[in-house]
């Protein structure tokens, strides 16, 4: 069910207005400079939190509501427009106008005749306590103390929203409880986590002197002649990440919340931002290559690389034979990667405040992965199975190896928790400890690349809710899009019957499509909640792009957008939907421009066995899981499905070559059956954090044992398994996509109304 997402009582929603300018999907968005997202985290989200931060905090956790900051970019052409379509009038607005908006007054002027509580921020503005009075404002401790004069508009506001009676308004952030969780941090990645914090304690807007210039200087002067792996910055983060999960679980243990199963998380998700530099970055400077010598030697001794102590690492050698023309083009390459950067965190900000999650920004990657990632681009086209897992493997150590100081890595992976990664890189192959991160994790992510594509994914989350129903597959459409010229259709058609057959017994819709027409037009009549394709796909290495083939159709992203093809959730059964290595226009991102808010894509090619057999799980156990409170949100629900695959996977290879076996048919009838109930008993434990990595470090041997008590010369190749569980890579926000009968469960178990 998409709809759009309540405000919650006293949300306050801030604006910023500035100029429409050209964006490339390699720079920060003009529209945002580290100033104003620096400005943007030290306000409060609500007015009602201003009572009492911490007690605010633990109500919202305790009934389980997401907390969005709301935030717009208006365009100074689009506010007219902006204000005759708003229908959030019953709020407190806070225009931020920027150093590039012309004409300050006529604007105001704008919002002041349609809006009655109403403030602005002039970034940089340095004016006097007078015009502070008149509702402009130089940060947050001046917009509180707005709201305090304004305190008899503030409430008019909040009873309009508030049905239960009046609600009164006061600020009182004299509560020192907590604030051993917050202490001031300079490490800038550390300061993503300081203000969210202060979300929860308001010790900033009590306490705050302002930074200490000179602190900020002595910090860097440090890290610059440490040790290249000092861990100190990365320790900073990690006891920010601590101070979070403390205060969180300090507040669910005040509040004794039930939860509906033993193995549901307590804490939010993590957000970590795994920034890299992009692979095709001298071909987007080819023709300029060939004319400057200086470019050249610097995009070749440059990775865009930062050590473990995140500093940046140049190779100084080539840039020494035309050093000033090199250091000049080093000064702008270092310009563009603290804007990059601290754009990135901005966006993370954002993100967290959904569920006040921590944040951990790894060190810029460059070439030192670079090798281990090309071996992943479609063009390679590998399918040497034992080859594929050992660069799955050496990827995810080379990673960990730059990303994480020696000791760290159970520090930031051995909670229960969801991982929501900012990056390009397929980080559901991290090797913790010998196992893919996404067989341990539930993993979504939310591309680096096109950089302006961060801030819509919070956009869409931020405006729009789903909520899985228990008449979700009513409402789920599944796509046949196979051609009968395919010299794979009687395999797909196969497969497509027992869709039909499920589909009687289920009630999804299915169709055959042989047009892109058919596409457009049965998503328009369904108007579905789960859209399912099950066709080819293939990439475009001259566009950086991936496709759909429909009937031998191309289905592409300009097409999605144009003929808004699309559904809250999408699941791609398909080859290439979401190729690595540089693929910044994948099939997937248009899904997210057309409304999409959670898709499942592919990295590899897919077998159509394996690949049906996975939706086809999906729809019968989301038939389970849609009306007994099994999983809270989709991505615990999809990734439990892919990581089970696994599982499935071995468990019918071993019955096939079963078949092959000379056992008599009570013999074989007896082990398949202890087989399937030992599966069984995998994929329930595996929906338990806390038994994941046990039981992948011990299935193996424990199947070889229960086999070879039977069949003492069987022998089982895991390394012929195709790992078809890492071609798949979770996109968007799943984690906010919350199960109706879990919410419902936890509702009657806490006492709390829907």
């Amino acid at each position: 069910m998409l709809a759009f997402r309540p405000f919650n009582v006293g949300d306050l929603e801030y604006i910023l207005v500035t100029r429409k300018e050209s964006k490339s999907p390699f720079l920060p968005p003009p529209d945002f400079d580290d100033g104003f997202f620096y400005s943007l985290r030290t306000y409060p989200r609500s007015t009602i939190q201003l009572n009492n931060p911490i007690e605010h905090f633990r109500w919202i956790k305790f009934t389980r509501k997401e907390t969005p900051l709301r935030f717009l970019v208006l365009y100074e052409t689009d506010i007219e427009l902006h204000i005759q379509r708003d229908f959030l009038v019953d709020t407190v607005k806070i225009i931020f106008l920027d150093k590039t908006t012309s004409n300050k007054g006529e604007i105001v002027d704008v919002f002041r005749k349609h809006y009655k509580t109403i403030f602005f921020v002039f970034l940089g503005h340095e004016g006097d306590k007078e015009k502070i009075a008149n509702g402009i404002c130089r940060n947050a401790n001046d917009l509180i103390e707005q709201l305090q004069i304004n305190r008899k508009e503030v409430e008019e506001l909040l009873s309009k929203i508030y049905k239960n009676g009046n609600l009164k308004f006061e600020v009182n952030l004299q509560n020192e409880e907590g604030n051993e969780f917050n202490t001031p941090v300079y490490f800038r990645p550390a300061q993503v986590n300081y203000f969210t914090l202060n979300q929860a304690i308001g010790n900033y807007w009590y306490h705050y002197t302002g930074d200490s210039e000179e602190e900020l200087i002595s910090i860097s002067k440090k890290a610059v002649t440490s040790e290249i792996d000092d861990q100190s910055r990365f320790k900073t983060i990690i006891d920010t990440v601590d101070r979070i999960d403390s205060l969180e679980m300090n507040c669910h243990e005040k509040s004794k919340a039930k939860l509906p199963n033993f193995y549901d998380y307590k804490l939010a998700p993590l957000i970590i931002i795994a920034p890299s530099s992009y692979p095709h970055l001298k071909d987007l400077f080819e023709a300029k290559l060939k004319k400057d010598k200086a470019l050249k030697i610097v995009l070749k001794s440059i990775g865009f690389e930062q050590r473990l102590n995140y500093t940046n690492y140049i190779d100084a050698d080539d840039i020494e034979k035309n050093k000033e023309e090199a250091e000049n083009i080093i000064q702008q390459v270092a310009y563009f990667q603290k804007n990059k950067l601290h754009y990135l965190d901005g966006m993370s900000y954002l993100h967290a405040q959904f569920r006040s999650s921590p944040v951990i920004r790894f060190p810029f990657l460059g070439n030192k992965i670079k090798k281990e990632l090309s071996f992943f681009r479609p063009e390679a086209s590998i399918r040497n199975q034992n080859s594929l897992k050992i660069l799955f493997d050496e990827f995810g150590k080379a990673v960990i190896k730059n990303t994480i100081p020696e000791g760290y890595v159970n520090t930031v992976f051995n909670r229960a928790r969801q991982i929501v990664a900012i990056t390009d890189l397929p980080l559901e192959w991290l090797n913790i400890e010998g196992l893919p991160l996404s067989l341990t994790h539930d993993v979504t992510r939310i591309p680096e690349h096109p950089l302006s594509g961060i801030m819509t994914y919070n956009a869409m989350n931020t405006t729009f809710k789903v909520e899985i129903t228990k008449d979700i597959l009513r409402k789920t459409l599944v796509l046949f899009c196979a051609s009968e010229k395919d010299d794979n259709y009687e395999i797909f058609y196969g497969f497509y019957k027992k869709v039909q057959e499920l589909s009687l017994e289920l009630g999804f819709v299915t169709a055959i499509c042989k047009s892109v027409a058919d596409v457009i037009e049965l998503i328009s009549k369904h108007q579905p909640d789960l859209l399912i394709f099950d066709c080819h796909g293939q990439y475009d290495p001259d566009t950086l792009s991936s496709y759909l083939v429909i009937n031998n159709e191309k289905l592409d992203g300009e097409a999605i957008v144009r003929n808004k093809i699309s559904a809250p959730i999408v699941f791609l059964s398909a080859c290439f939907t979401n190729p690595t290595y540089g693929y910044v226009n994948g099939i997937a991102n248009a899904f997210f421009e057309a409304g999409s808010l959670a898709v499942t894509a592919t990295y590899f090619p897919i077998s159509i066995d394996a690949g049906s057999v996975l939706y086809l799980r999906l729809l019968k156990n989301l038939e389970y899981a849609s009306k007994i409170p099994v999983h809270n949100n989709w991505l615990e629900f999809v990734c439990h499905v892919i990581r089970t695959s696994y599982i499935m996977s071995i468990h019918i290879t071993i019955l096939n070559q079963l078949e092959l076996t000379p056992l008599d048919n009570d013999r074989r009838t007896k082990l398949s059956k202890k087989l399937t109930n030992m599966t069984a008993r995998i994929n329930t434990g595996l929906m338990s954090f806390d038994h994941r990595f046990s039981i992948m470090k011990e299935y193996e041997s424990e199947l070889r044992k229960a086999i070879e008590v039977v069949i003492p010369s069987f022998k089982i190749d895991f390394n012929s398994l195709i790992p078809e569980h890492l071609f798949y890579t979770n996109l968007g926000r799943g984690d906010l996509i919350v199960f109706n009968c879990w919410l419902d469960k936890y509702y009657d178990l806490n006492d709390l109304k829907s």
